[in-house]
């Protein structure tokens, strides 16, 4: 299936999502202490491979003649949208809920260039609040710079995303089946 659209392209739209997500949460949120258990197991996993995405960065993107974030075609999916608001929650406190209203989608047609790419300086959004493909996915020449590392720590690499990508379908599956959506 090729979308044809972003998602949640226009912010009112944008805000709509993530207030249905907080709204989602709120309302189940003593039925949810697994789901806020799993992600911030994702987010532990997700900073454990932090240094290794930087080092690949830095290692490659500042010198490359087409860097992906200029021609990447990317948005946060619900997933994304999840995981930015449950891992927003410390302790479960409403008020830190919607951490993800205050982004936007990456791009608003399939026309247009990331709007956090600054390109002196690369992606604008820490880490933790990029949608999860420009966290996996990983260009040539990062591959090739990653095969030369330490086999021990390019295997922890692959099994943390592995773990991401999981937890991360996981998420999605449970609060599913606890909201009804």
């Amino acid at each position: 299936m090729k979308l044809n659209t972003i998602p949640w392209a226009n912010i009112e739209e944008w805000k709509e999502a993530n207030n249905s997500i907080y709204k989602i949460i709120d309302l189940h949120k003593k039925r949810l202490n697994e789901i806020f258990e799993l992600s911030l197991k994702i987010k532990s996993s997700y900073e454990s491979i932090f240094p290794m995405m930087d080092s690949l960065c830095y290692e490659t993107c500042l010198h490359c003649p087409d860097p992906c974030c200029i021609s990447a075609k990317i948005w946060f999916d619900y997933k994304d949208l999840l995981f930015l608001n449950l891992s927003a929650c410390e302790n479960y406190k409403p008020e830190n809920f919607g951490l993800a209203l205050t982004l936007s989608q990456p791009i608003s047609n399939l026309n247009n260039m990331c709007r956090y790419l600054n390109p002196q300086k690369g992606c604008t959004l820490s880490r933790i609040f990029r949608p999860f493909i420009c966290t996996w996915y990983l260009c040539p020449a990062q591959k090739s710079n990653l095969r030369k590392k330490d086999k021990f720590i390019t295997e922890r690499f692959f099994s943390s995303l592995e773990f991401i990508r999981s937890a991360r379908k996981q998420l999605e599956e449970e609060m599913i089946s606890i909201s009804g959506v």
